[in-house]
């Protein structure tokens, strides 16, 4: 165990201190909180609502899961894993970092933003399957970004990444039958509702 948090310590500090250069100082404080963004909610809603005229009941169905997914992932991580790892966050651990977003508080493992965007790609694949590139290249992108960024170890966000994918997973077999999803990939009436079809 020793040895796996002296190197989590050390792929850190790789990716906070020397994998680095001006583009990724731009883009990844950019994505690490875009959800929180004016420019995020103007650009998704109108998505949203044309995934629900389109899709109709189908389409809130599926919308409904991903809130249920994002929702538990959060709460999962933050009431149960976080209060009981008590991990401290790379700032206060000691480590050389370069801090570039806020400070955050709290504990570190497992890490909120993957585990919950990592949900919401797991559902999003499962209605929109030939998106998953995108829906998991995302996703991935916000989980490396929390660790450039200085807030979170790689083992963080390592936790989060397959806790939601775990959340995601199990919602997708729980509500299997009321999304309409076919043995072997998406749900039909979600992939005819693509609103880029």
């Amino acid at each position: 165990m020793d040895q796996l948090i002296a190197f989590d310590r050390y792929l850190f500090e790789r990716i906070n201190l020397d994998w680095t250069n001006g583009v990724f100082d731009w883009l990844f404080p950019a994505i690490t909180d875009l959800h929180k963004s004016p420019e995020f909610l103007i650009a998704v809603l109108p998505l949203l609502a044309l995934w629900a005229y389109k899709g109709k009941t189908n389409a809130m169905k599926w919308m409904i899961v991903l809130l249920m997914a994002i929702g538990i992932a959060d709460a999962f991580s933050y009431r149960v894993l976080k209060a009981s790892t008590m991990r401290a966050r790379p700032e206060a651990a000691g480590v050389r970092l370069q801090l570039r977003t806020h400070q955050h508080s709290g504990s570190s493992f497992p890490s909120n933003h993957t585990s919950n965007v990592f949900a919401a790609a797991t559902v999003l694949t499962g209605a929109f399957p030939v998106g998953a590139p995108l829906w998991f290249g995302v996703a991935a992108a916000v989980g490396y970004s929390r660790i450039y960024v200085g807030v979170h170890f790689p083992l963080d966000v390592l936790g989060g990444a397959l806790l939601g994918v775990a959340i995601g997973t199990i919602l997708l077999r729980i509500f299997r039958r009321w999304l309409g999803i076919k043995s072997g990939g998406g749900s039909s009436r979600a992939r005819n509702s693509n609103p880029s079809s």
